[in-house]
């Protein structure tokens, strides 16, 4: 039952995730990528910390932890979403996201080099998958993937807006598994969240 929650659970969030990724889009067409996340980052903290006081979130936790929290939230918020943004106002939401979901594959592979993770023929199998259907969207090349007025990009546009939404996709893998380092430490799943999001949001 426990499996099966965090599936449904993993399966929301890419469901609130696509919503939320064509509203930033539309946003930061009008302010800029990190004028978007600027924007965000308040109400961001201020639900977290609401959830912390609601749910009694424990708040202890080493300076171990902390830095590795604060090394998540750097690489998730200020780096990974950044160009994640970029990378919507030049080759559109829909093929950001796309690309962006090869998070999936440089964590596991970042899993596998420093947390000794396995990586068994699925995972592997599961990859080329992926990095199939992801060219397939790409390399078609229509402008169903854009936003209402947004240009086709091509040649070195859609180049660099593909090199920022890669980037995104790894800074994002790789502050996962900062967060999963700090979570090894004991801290509360919920402290955690507001610490990592917090210490990104100062820093950007």
């Amino acid at each position: 039952m426990e499996a099966g929650f965090g599936e449904l659970a993993a399966i929301g969030t890419a469901l609130t995730w696509g919503l939320s990724t064509q509203v930033h889009g539309a946003v930061g067409r009008m302010v800029g990528s990190t004028g978007v996340t600027l924007l965000r980052l308040p109400y961001q903290i201020f639900f977290l910390g609401l959830m912390c006081l609601i749910f009694s979130a424990d708040v202890q936790m080493s300076w171990n932890g902390l830095g590795l929290l604060f090394v998540s939230g750097c690489l998730g918020i200020f780096v990974s979403d950044f160009l994640l943004y970029r990378a919507i106002n030049i080759i559109g939401p829909a093929m950001g996201v796309l690309i962006l979901s090869t998070s999936t594959i440089f964590s596991t592979l970042f899993g596998w080099v420093f947390l000794g993770e396995t990586m068994p023929a699925q995972a592997l199998a599961g990859i080329g998958l992926t990095m199939a259907g992801i060219l397939w969207v790409v390399t078609e090349q229509s402008g169903s993937t854009l936003m209402p007025g947004q240009e086709l990009p091509r040649g070195w546009e859609l180049a660099w807006g593909m090199v920022m939404a890669v980037g995104a996709a790894a800074s994002l893998s790789g502050s996962f598994i900062f967060l999963k380092m700090g979570m090894r430490t004991g801290v509360d799943p919920l402290w955690a969240a507001f610490v990592r999001v917090a210490n990104g949001g100062l820093v950007l």
